[in-house]
């Protein structure tokens, strides 16, 4: 969380300040920067530094303007898919650790931007609008928050957890989160947003407002 708790002071401050001709251009850069302060910083470190997760980060503030949007969908297909192909082909070959997992963050924060982008910006992907994949999005920040401390739980619940085989500790982990996940959601973070919208009714914004 350390890195979307310093995204979310300081980026509000860049997006109220930087001219609107200028905002993807900056944007651009600091998804440029991501990678650089990969390299430079190094070490654990880079896991919990926003500068080090500005590729992501990026990619979804991109996505966020509608005049970017379908620019970043295109050029996350044609740079990412590209990137990720050249981390595949390093591994096997001994290349540098650090290179290819930097190519690999990368790659996959840019292929998923046009992935992303174009099932929000199309119907034709019915399968993300089915009810299982609306109930995985409801209580998807809930299974983000959990999956780290589940193969602690598991661990110091099950006994000889970490016996089994890799399959098997995976259904259980998958299970535990969305278990844990969903009772966050019923007992936790529903109850919670209905307190929000009675504190802040949301308004009707006139149709020529909204456009």
């Amino acid at each position: 969380l350390a890195v979307e708790q310093q995204f979310y002071v300081l980026w509000p401050f860049v997006i109220l300040t930087v001219p609107d001709r200028w905002r993807t251009t900056v944007i651009a850069g600091a998804m440029a920067a991501a990678p650089l302060s990969r390299l430079w910083i190094g070490g654990p470190m880079t896991s919990v530094l926003p500068t080090s997760c500005l590729d992501s980060l990026g990619a979804g503030a991109l996505l966020a303007i509608p005049t970017a949007a379908a620019r970043a969908r295109r050029l996350g297909a044609i740079i990412g898919i590209p990137v990720l192909a050249a981390a595949w082909w390093l591994g096997p070959v001994g290349h540098d650790v650090v290179l290819r997992e930097i190519l690999v963050d990368v790659g996959v924060s840019l292929t998923a931007m046009s992935v992303v982008g174009t099932a929000a910006s199309t119907h034709r992907w019915t399968v993300l609008g089915s009810r299982p994949m609306r109930w995985l999005g409801t209580i998807s920040y809930g299974a983000y928050l959990i999956h780290g401390f589940a193969p602690y739980l598991a661990g110091r619940s099950i006994a000889g957890f970490t016996g089994l085989a890799w399959p098997l500790r995976t259904a259980i982990l998958v299970v535990v989160t969305l278990v844990a996940a969903q009772l966050s959601w019923v007992c936790l973070e529903s109850p919670l947003l209905a307190v929000k919208d009675r504190l802040s009714p949301r308004r009707a914004v006139p149709p020529a407002r909204a456009a």
